[in-house]
Protein backbone atom coordinates (compact mmCIF):
# COMPACT_ATOMS: atom_id res chain seq x y z
CA UNK A 1 0.00 0.00 0.00
CA UNK A 2 1.26 3.52 -0.60
CA UNK A 3 1.89 5.41 2.37
CA UNK A 4 -1.23 8.35 2.56
CA UNK A 5 -1.37 10.77 5.33
CA UNK A 6 -3.18 13.90 5.10
CA UNK A 7 -4.92 13.70 1.50
CA UNK A 8 -7.04 14.73 -1.48
CA UNK A 9 -6.87 11.16 -3.30
CA UNK A 10 -7.84 8.44 -0.55
CA UNK A 11 -8.61 6.11 -3.26
CA UNK A 12 -5.71 4.45 -5.83
CA UNK A 13 -6.92 5.34 -9.68
CA UNK A 14 -5.43 2.38 -11.12
CA UNK A 15 -2.77 1.19 -13.58
CA UNK A 16 -0.31 3.95 -12.08
CA UNK A 17 -1.49 6.81 -10.41
CA UNK A 18 1.03 10.04 -9.64
CA UNK A 19 1.49 11.18 -5.61
CA UNK A 20 2.52 14.36 -4.18
CA UNK A 21 3.91 13.64 -0.51
CA UNK A 22 5.13 16.41 1.67
CA UNK A 23 7.86 15.77 4.49
CA UNK A 24 8.05 16.68 7.84
CA UNK A 25 11.06 19.02 8.05
CA UNK A 26 12.73 16.33 10.23
CA UNK A 27 12.13 13.51 7.23
CA UNK A 28 10.40 11.23 10.00
CA UNK A 29 6.70 11.75 8.97
CA UNK A 30 4.34 12.40 6.18
CA UNK A 31 2.79 16.01 6.56
CA UNK A 32 0.88 14.58 3.54
CA UNK A 33 0.70 12.37 0.80
CA UNK A 34 -1.58 11.84 -1.48
CA UNK A 35 -2.51 9.61 -5.09
CA UNK A 36 -3.63 12.04 -7.71
CA UNK A 37 -5.00 10.17 -11.04
CA UNK A 38 -7.94 8.28 -12.51
CA UNK A 39 -8.51 4.69 -13.75
CA UNK A 40 -6.09 5.14 -16.24
CA UNK A 41 -2.23 5.91 -16.27
CA UNK A 42 -0.99 9.03 -14.81
CA UNK A 43 3.24 10.16 -14.15
CA UNK A 44 3.87 12.88 -12.24
CA UNK A 45 6.80 14.62 -13.35
CA UNK A 46 7.67 18.01 -11.36
CA UNK A 47 6.53 19.93 -8.75
CA UNK A 48 6.73 23.80 -7.02
CA UNK A 49 5.99 25.47 -4.30
CA UNK A 50 4.47 28.88 -3.97
CA UNK A 51 5.37 31.49 -0.77
CA UNK A 52 1.74 29.63 1.21
CA UNK A 53 3.42 26.12 0.90
CA UNK A 54 0.82 25.53 -1.85
CA UNK A 55 2.13 22.95 -4.78
CA UNK A 56 1.78 22.68 -8.24
CA UNK A 57 2.51 19.42 -10.00
CA UNK A 58 2.15 18.51 -13.47
CA UNK A 59 3.14 15.58 -15.63
CA UNK A 60 0.79 12.86 -18.19
CA UNK A 61 -2.75 11.29 -18.04
CA UNK A 62 -4.49 8.63 -20.03
CA UNK A 63 -7.51 8.91 -17.74
CA UNK A 64 -10.76 10.11 -19.06
CA UNK A 65 -11.55 10.56 -15.43
CA UNK A 66 -8.63 12.73 -14.04
CA UNK A 67 -9.51 14.66 -11.08
CA UNK A 68 -10.29 18.53 -12.19
CA UNK A 69 -11.24 21.62 -10.54
CA UNK A 70 -12.45 24.76 -12.04
CA UNK A 71 -9.92 24.00 -15.18
CA UNK A 72 -9.57 25.64 -18.05
CA UNK A 73 -9.58 22.39 -20.19
CA UNK A 74 -12.06 20.02 -18.75
CA UNK A 75 -11.76 16.72 -20.96
CA UNK A 76 -9.05 14.41 -22.26
CA UNK A 77 -8.50 15.68 -25.46
CA UNK A 78 -6.55 12.94 -27.04
CA UNK A 79 -4.35 9.68 -25.86
CA UNK A 80 -2.77 11.74 -23.52
CA UNK A 81 -2.17 14.84 -22.11
CA UNK A 82 -0.35 17.04 -20.00
CA UNK A 83 -2.33 18.14 -16.28
CA UNK A 84 -1.51 21.02 -14.26
CA UNK A 85 -2.89 20.57 -10.55
CA UNK A 86 -2.36 23.25 -7.70
CA UNK A 87 -2.95 21.57 -4.25
CA UNK A 88 -3.44 23.86 -1.16
CA UNK A 89 -1.00 23.95 1.77
CA UNK A 90 -2.46 21.51 4.12
CA UNK A 91 -2.44 18.95 0.66
CA UNK A 92 -6.31 17.89 1.33
CA UNK A 93 -7.83 19.57 -1.21
CA UNK A 94 -7.06 20.88 -4.53
CA UNK A 95 -7.17 24.54 -5.41
CA UNK A 96 -7.65 23.88 -9.59
CA UNK A 97 -7.09 21.33 -11.66
CA UNK A 98 -7.03 20.93 -15.46
CA UNK A 99 -5.86 19.27 -18.55
CA UNK A 100 -3.70 20.69 -20.91
CA UNK A 101 -3.26 18.65 -24.57
CA UNK A 102 -4.46 18.35 -27.75
CA UNK A 103 -5.45 15.03 -29.78
CA UNK A 104 -2.30 12.98 -29.64
CA UNK A 105 0.23 12.92 -27.11
CA UNK A 106 1.15 15.72 -24.58
CA UNK A 107 3.03 15.86 -21.52
CA UNK A 108 4.08 18.36 -18.64
CA UNK A 109 7.92 18.18 -17.69
CA UNK A 110 8.44 20.82 -15.87
CA UNK A 111 7.22 23.57 -13.89
CA UNK A 112 7.78 26.99 -12.00
CA UNK A 113 5.48 29.34 -10.35
CA UNK A 114 5.92 32.95 -9.95
CA UNK A 115 5.71 35.35 -7.13
CA UNK A 116 1.70 36.20 -7.68
CA UNK A 117 0.80 32.30 -8.33
CA UNK A 118 0.86 31.91 -12.30
CA UNK A 119 2.30 28.70 -12.84
CA UNK A 120 4.60 28.10 -15.86
CA UNK A 121 4.94 24.87 -17.34
CA UNK A 122 6.91 22.88 -20.05
CA UNK A 123 6.88 19.87 -21.91
CA UNK A 124 6.50 18.32 -25.29
CA UNK A 125 3.39 17.91 -27.48
CA UNK A 126 2.43 16.16 -30.89
CA UNK A 127 -0.71 17.76 -31.48
CA UNK A 128 -1.33 20.43 -34.09
CA UNK A 129 -4.17 21.36 -31.68
CA UNK A 130 -2.54 21.77 -28.58
CA UNK A 131 -4.22 24.84 -26.88
CA UNK A 132 -2.24 28.19 -27.88
CA UNK A 133 -2.86 31.93 -26.53
CA UNK A 134 -0.63 34.69 -27.44
CA UNK A 135 1.83 32.53 -29.02
CA UNK A 136 5.13 33.16 -30.21
CA UNK A 137 4.72 30.31 -32.44
CA UNK A 138 1.55 29.19 -33.46
CA UNK A 139 2.04 26.33 -35.69
CA UNK A 140 3.55 23.08 -34.97
CA UNK A 141 7.13 22.34 -35.89
CA UNK A 142 6.35 19.02 -36.62
CA UNK A 143 6.96 15.38 -35.09
CA UNK A 144 7.41 16.48 -31.27
CA UNK A 145 7.75 20.27 -30.50
CA UNK A 146 8.33 21.78 -26.88
CA UNK A 147 5.40 23.81 -25.56
CA UNK A 148 5.63 26.52 -22.79
CA UNK A 149 2.78 28.21 -21.16
CA UNK A 150 1.99 30.30 -18.22
CA UNK A 151 -1.49 30.38 -16.42
CA UNK A 152 -3.18 32.75 -14.50
CA UNK A 153 -2.67 32.60 -10.73
CA UNK A 154 -6.55 30.78 -10.88
CA UNK A 155 -5.23 28.39 -13.06
CA UNK A 156 -8.73 29.20 -14.88
CA UNK A 157 -6.95 30.76 -18.07
CA UNK A 158 -3.67 30.96 -20.56
CA UNK A 159 -1.84 33.98 -20.09
CA UNK A 160 0.16 32.73 -22.98
CA UNK A 161 0.84 29.29 -24.57
CA UNK A 162 3.37 28.05 -27.29
CA UNK A 163 4.81 26.03 -29.51
CA UNK A 164 8.68 25.75 -29.13
CA UNK A 165 10.40 23.93 -31.74
CA UNK A 166 11.53 22.93 -35.14
CA UNK A 167 10.53 20.97 -37.98
CA UNK A 168 11.96 17.53 -35.89
CA UNK A 169 11.51 16.40 -32.50
CA UNK A 170 12.11 18.98 -29.70
CA UNK A 171 11.03 18.36 -26.30
CA UNK A 172 10.52 21.09 -23.25
CA UNK A 173 12.10 19.28 -19.69
CA UNK A 174 12.91 21.88 -17.50
CA UNK A 175 11.50 25.57 -16.84
CA UNK A 176 12.41 28.74 -14.23
CA UNK A 177 10.78 31.44 -13.81
CA UNK A 178 12.44 34.77 -12.19
CA UNK A 179 10.93 37.59 -10.49
CA UNK A 180 10.02 39.80 -13.34
CA UNK A 181 8.08 37.18 -15.40
CA UNK A 182 10.70 36.27 -17.46
CA UNK A 183 10.60 32.13 -18.17
CA UNK A 184 13.59 30.02 -18.60
CA UNK A 185 13.55 26.47 -20.27
CA UNK A 186 15.86 23.61 -20.95
CA UNK A 187 15.13 20.57 -22.78
CA UNK A 188 16.52 18.80 -26.13
CA UNK A 189 16.32 19.30 -29.31
CA UNK A 190 16.83 17.17 -32.69
CA UNK A 191 15.58 20.05 -34.91
CA UNK A 192 18.89 21.71 -36.91
CA UNK A 193 16.02 25.13 -37.56
CA UNK A 194 15.04 25.02 -34.13
CA UNK A 195 14.46 28.85 -33.17
CA UNK A 196 17.77 30.78 -32.06
CA UNK A 197 17.90 34.53 -30.79
CA UNK A 198 21.06 35.41 -29.61
CA UNK A 199 22.79 32.37 -29.20
CA UNK A 200 25.80 31.28 -27.67
CA UNK A 201 25.68 28.52 -30.22
CA UNK A 202 24.05 28.83 -32.98
CA UNK A 203 24.38 25.53 -34.76
CA UNK A 204 22.82 22.17 -34.31
CA UNK A 205 25.47 19.83 -33.05
CA UNK A 206 24.00 16.67 -34.08
CA UNK A 207 22.42 13.69 -32.84
CA UNK A 208 20.27 15.67 -30.17
CA UNK A 209 21.60 18.88 -28.45
CA UNK A 210 19.91 20.62 -25.28
CA UNK A 211 18.64 24.06 -25.47
CA UNK A 212 17.96 27.16 -23.20
CA UNK A 213 15.70 29.88 -23.91
CA UNK A 214 14.66 32.99 -22.24
CA UNK A 215 11.26 34.34 -22.63
CA UNK A 216 10.31 37.61 -22.14
CA UNK A 217 7.53 38.49 -19.58
CA UNK A 218 4.09 37.62 -21.34
CA UNK A 219 5.91 35.32 -23.50
CA UNK A 220 5.39 37.44 -27.00
CA UNK A 221 9.27 37.44 -27.60
CA UNK A 222 12.66 36.08 -26.83
CA UNK A 223 15.43 37.31 -24.77
CA UNK A 224 17.97 34.88 -26.36
CA UNK A 225 17.72 30.90 -27.45
CA UNK A 226 20.60 28.45 -28.02
CA UNK A 227 21.49 25.09 -29.00
CA UNK A 228 24.26 23.51 -26.12
CA UNK A 229 25.27 20.42 -27.25
CA UNK A 230 28.45 18.38 -29.24
CA UNK A 231 28.09 15.83 -32.07
CA UNK A 232 26.80 13.25 -29.93
CA UNK A 233 23.50 13.48 -28.13
CA UNK A 234 23.01 15.91 -24.75
CA UNK A 235 19.82 16.77 -23.22
CA UNK A 236 18.87 19.56 -20.58
CA UNK A 237 16.81 18.77 -17.72
CA UNK A 238 16.97 20.88 -14.93
CA UNK A 239 17.41 24.75 -15.20
CA UNK A 240 17.72 27.40 -12.47
CA UNK A 241 18.31 31.15 -12.64
CA UNK A 242 19.70 33.70 -9.88
CA UNK A 243 18.90 37.16 -8.87
CA UNK A 244 21.31 38.63 -11.50
CA UNK A 245 19.80 36.89 -14.63
CA UNK A 246 22.33 34.19 -14.60
CA UNK A 247 20.86 30.75 -16.12
CA UNK A 248 22.45 27.68 -14.80
CA UNK A 249 21.67 24.35 -16.63
CA UNK A 250 22.37 20.79 -16.19
CA UNK A 251 21.51 17.45 -18.01
CA UNK A 252 23.32 14.72 -19.53
CA UNK A 253 26.15 14.45 -22.56
CA UNK A 254 27.15 11.77 -25.04
CA UNK A 255 29.46 13.95 -26.79
CA UNK A 256 33.43 14.06 -26.31
CA UNK A 257 33.13 17.79 -28.08
CA UNK A 258 30.37 19.15 -25.73
CA UNK A 259 31.18 23.24 -24.97
CA UNK A 260 33.19 23.66 -21.61
CA UNK A 261 34.85 27.01 -20.27
CA UNK A 262 36.93 27.20 -16.90
CA UNK A 263 35.57 23.67 -16.51
CA UNK A 264 35.98 21.75 -13.34
CA UNK A 265 36.50 18.65 -15.34
CA UNK A 266 37.72 19.18 -18.88
CA UNK A 267 37.11 16.06 -20.20
CA UNK A 268 34.50 13.09 -21.16
CA UNK A 269 35.12 10.57 -19.49
CA UNK A 270 32.66 7.83 -21.54
CA UNK A 271 29.36 6.59 -21.43
CA UNK A 272 27.29 9.72 -20.54
CA UNK A 273 28.23 12.02 -18.60
CA UNK A 274 26.29 14.52 -16.46
CA UNK A 275 27.26 18.43 -17.33
CA UNK A 276 26.64 21.73 -15.36
CA UNK A 277 26.22 25.04 -17.06
CA UNK A 278 26.36 28.84 -16.29
CA UNK A 279 25.37 31.44 -18.81
CA UNK A 280 25.19 35.01 -18.42
CA UNK A 281 22.53 37.69 -19.06
CA UNK A 282 23.28 39.26 -22.06
CA UNK A 283 24.75 42.81 -22.13
CA UNK A 284 22.15 45.63 -22.54
CA UNK A 285 22.50 47.37 -25.92
CA UNK A 286 21.94 51.23 -26.88
CA UNK A 287 20.75 51.02 -30.68
CA UNK A 288 21.23 54.17 -32.11
CA UNK A 289 19.83 54.76 -35.67
CA UNK A 290 21.82 56.95 -37.63
CA UNK A 291 20.98 60.88 -38.63
CA UNK A 292 20.62 62.60 -41.74
CA UNK A 293 23.50 62.30 -43.98
CA UNK A 294 24.36 61.77 -47.50
CA UNK A 295 25.33 59.10 -49.27
CA UNK A 296 27.63 57.79 -51.71
CA UNK A 297 28.86 53.98 -52.64
CA UNK A 298 31.24 53.30 -49.65
CA UNK A 299 32.01 56.63 -48.59
CA UNK A 300 31.91 56.88 -44.56
CA UNK A 301 28.51 58.06 -43.38
CA UNK A 302 28.69 60.02 -40.15
CA UNK A 303 26.24 60.73 -38.01
CA UNK A 304 25.38 63.77 -35.96
CA UNK A 305 26.52 64.40 -32.37
CA UNK A 306 24.11 62.85 -29.92
CA UNK A 307 22.96 63.20 -26.66
CA UNK A 308 22.85 59.34 -24.76
CA UNK A 309 22.05 58.38 -21.99
CA UNK A 310 22.30 55.26 -19.95
CA UNK A 311 19.33 54.65 -17.66
CA UNK A 312 20.77 51.29 -16.33
CA UNK A 313 22.73 50.07 -13.46
CA UNK A 314 25.08 48.51 -15.57
CA UNK A 315 27.98 49.70 -18.10
CA UNK A 316 25.91 48.95 -21.82
CA UNK A 317 27.44 48.67 -25.45
CA UNK A 318 26.49 51.09 -27.81
CA UNK A 319 25.59 49.58 -31.29
CA UNK A 320 25.28 52.27 -34.22
CA UNK A 321 22.72 50.73 -37.09
CA UNK A 322 22.19 52.62 -40.48
CA UNK A 323 19.05 52.04 -42.41
CA UNK A 324 18.98 51.54 -46.21
CA UNK A 325 16.26 51.45 -48.43
CA UNK A 326 16.59 49.75 -51.87
CA UNK A 327 13.58 51.13 -53.99
CA UNK A 328 14.34 48.75 -56.74
CA UNK A 329 13.97 45.17 -53.71
CA UNK A 330 11.10 47.50 -51.98
CA UNK A 331 12.42 46.72 -48.37
CA UNK A 332 14.62 48.03 -45.90
CA UNK A 333 17.39 46.60 -44.63
CA UNK A 334 18.71 46.96 -40.95
CA UNK A 335 22.90 47.29 -41.13
CA UNK A 336 24.82 46.59 -38.29
CA UNK A 337 28.40 48.66 -38.03
CA UNK A 338 31.29 46.95 -37.07
CA UNK A 339 34.23 48.44 -34.44
CA UNK A 340 33.51 51.88 -35.53
CA UNK A 341 30.34 51.75 -33.63
CA UNK A 342 30.91 49.63 -30.58
CA UNK A 343 31.86 52.01 -27.71
CA UNK A 344 31.07 51.24 -24.25
CA UNK A 345 28.74 53.76 -22.03
CA UNK A 346 29.32 53.43 -18.23
CA UNK A 347 26.34 52.91 -16.30
CA UNK A 348 23.68 55.82 -15.11
CA UNK A 349 26.40 58.06 -17.02
CA UNK A 350 24.69 61.07 -19.30
CA UNK A 351 26.93 61.81 -22.53
CA UNK A 352 26.72 64.96 -24.74
CA UNK A 353 28.14 65.09 -28.26
CA UNK A 354 28.82 61.23 -29.24
CA UNK A 355 30.85 61.72 -32.75
CA UNK A 356 30.05 57.91 -34.59
CA UNK A 357 31.22 57.11 -38.16
CA UNK A 358 31.32 53.98 -40.03
CA UNK A 359 31.54 52.45 -43.35
CA UNK A 360 28.59 51.00 -44.96
CA UNK A 361 29.40 47.62 -46.20
CA UNK A 362 27.77 47.53 -49.64
CA UNK A 363 26.67 50.00 -52.48
CA UNK A 364 22.96 50.83 -52.25
CA UNK A 365 20.98 52.81 -54.10
CA UNK A 366 18.41 55.35 -52.24
CA UNK A 367 20.09 55.33 -48.27
CA UNK A 368 17.13 57.03 -46.43
CA UNK A 369 18.06 57.46 -42.64
CA UNK A 370 15.63 58.43 -39.87
CA UNK A 371 15.00 62.29 -39.06
CA UNK A 372 14.70 61.44 -35.50
CA UNK A 373 17.85 63.24 -33.71
CA UNK A 374 18.25 60.98 -31.25
CA UNK A 375 16.66 57.42 -30.87
CA UNK A 376 17.62 54.92 -29.36
CA UNK A 377 16.08 51.76 -27.41
CA UNK A 378 17.45 49.55 -24.86
CA UNK A 379 16.82 45.70 -25.18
Amino acid sequence: EFPLGVRAQAQYGGNGDAFVTKLAASGNRLEYSTYLGGHSEEGGAAIALDHTGSAYVTGYTLSSDFPTLAPLQGALAGASDGFVSKLGPAGNALVYSTYLGGRLGDSGAGIAVDSSGSAYVTGSTQSSDFPTANPLQASFGGYSDAFVAQLSATGAALVYSTYLGGSFADYGNGIAVDSSGAAYVTGEVYSADFPTVDPAQAAYGGRGDAFVTKFRPGGASLEFSTYLGGSGGDYGQGIAVDPNGSVYVTGFTYSVDFPVKNPFQALYRGSNDAFVAKLGEPQPVLDITMSQADYTSGDTVAAREFRVRNPTSRAVKIRLRVWLKDPMAREIDLIETGSGGALWLPAALDVDLWQFDSRVREPRTGLLLSEDRNPFVVR
